[in-house]
């Protein structure tokens, strides 16, 4: 049985390294699903990520590179929050309903913000 993607709740803009706001991202306008899911480390102080985002399978969104700059994410869209991107992988892959599921890291807003 296939299985159905996300419901898309908001749009995001993608920027890999070595460029980050304020350059123009690299994709903008992505149709995405960003849901609240903060995991802790093994020893429960540390976050290892704060929220998950789901985009459509051909979406050019990649992991962080060892080492590297993590790709990073604006919701919504450039002007929003921005997040660090973690993990990538596929979701449901050969259905109708693929799609690619990241884990981010949120980064701090300037305060005072509504963009959170």
């Amino acid at each position: 049985m296939d299985q159905a993607s996300p419901a898309w709740n908001t749009t995001c803009a993608i920027w890999h390294d070595p460029n980050g706001p304020p350059a123009p991202p690299v994709t903008a306008s992505v149709a995405c699903r960003l849901e609240p899911d903060p995991i802790l480390d093994h020893s429960g102080s540390i976050l290892v990520w704060t929220h998950r985002l789901a985009v459509p399978a051909g979406t050019d969104l990649r992991d962080a590179v060892p080492g590297g700059t993590p790709p990073l994410i604006g919701v919504p869209d450039a002007a929003g929050t921005l997040f660090n991107v973690m993990f990538v992988a596929v979701a449901n892959r050969g259905t109708a309903g693929e799609h690619k599921v990241a884990r981010l890291r949120r980064l701090a807003p300037a305060w005072p913000s509504e963009a959170i």
